[in-house]
């Protein structure tokens, strides 16, 4: 066994991170950070990662494993996909892959199909009135008083 020296010391110069490296290196870190937004359909969610996995596995020297993609999977669920971990931490071999995504797919399905349809276009809150006789304040003008003060004639 060669006899370790410090750096700069008779040791040959580091080699400088490659393009690649940094590439893969950025990859990793968006993969970490990665999380489905509630826009986001799943498959456009799963194809991101898939995407950048495949980056990684190309151009580094650590690919990324089959349960590190699940893991990242399942890590940028938003809350309503829970039901998804629960039923995953309850078995005792944990789920490859396709059967993951195949999970996430049908609750997908089924959180798009019990959510709220709208017929229409939103309303819109339109501005208050500048009119003096639809306002709800009682300020003796307008509509609203009542047979008092009609003068004379009222009774």
């Amino acid at each position: 066994m060669a006899p370790k020296t410090e750096k700069g010391k008779g040791s040959a110069p580091e080699p400088s991170p490659s393009l690649s490296d940094a590439v893969v290196k950025m990859f990793r870190e968006e993969l970490k950070n990665i999380k489905k937004r509630e826009s986001d359909d799943v498959n456009v969610y799963i194809a991101d990662i898939g995407s950048k996995i495949a980056m990684i596995n190309a151009l580094g020297d650590d690919p990324v494993s089959p349960q590190a993609e699940v893991q990242v999977i399942l890590n940028g669920l938003p809350p309503e996909y829970d039901e998804i971990l629960s039923e995953i931490a309850g078995r005792q071999n944990p789920p490859d892959i396709s059967e993951v995504i195949s999970m996430v797919l049908n609750l997908e399905i089924t959180i798009r199909a019990n959510a709220p349809r709208l017929s229409g276009p939103l309303p819109v809150d339109e501005p208050p009135s500048t009119s003096p006789h639809y306002d709800n304040v009682d300020d003796g003008a307008g509509r609203g008083r009542g047979r008092a003060g009609r003068g004379r004639w009222s009774r």
